[in-house]
């Protein structure tokens, strides 16, 4: 794909997925990628899911 990114790692003092993935958009990530449809259960990460632009296999991705 060919874009830097985030992990969880570095940032276990952020305490929930949306604290987590709020800091990654001040830091400039445009994109949410998804490969345990799991975690879309939690109402943090679902605030971010309202764009879904695609899918290939079991990775789904949201714009941010």
């Amino acid at each position: 794909m060919q874009r830097s990114g985030f992990t969880n790692f570095g940032y276990n003092h952020l305490k929930t997925y949306e604290e987590k993935i709020q800091r990654f958009k001040e830091l400039g990530a445009d994109y949410l990628f998804i490969n345990d449809t799991s975690l879309l259960k939690d109402e943090g990460i679902r605030k971010f899911t309202q764009y879904k632009i695609g899918q290939y296999k079991n990775v789904t991705i949201f714009k941010l």
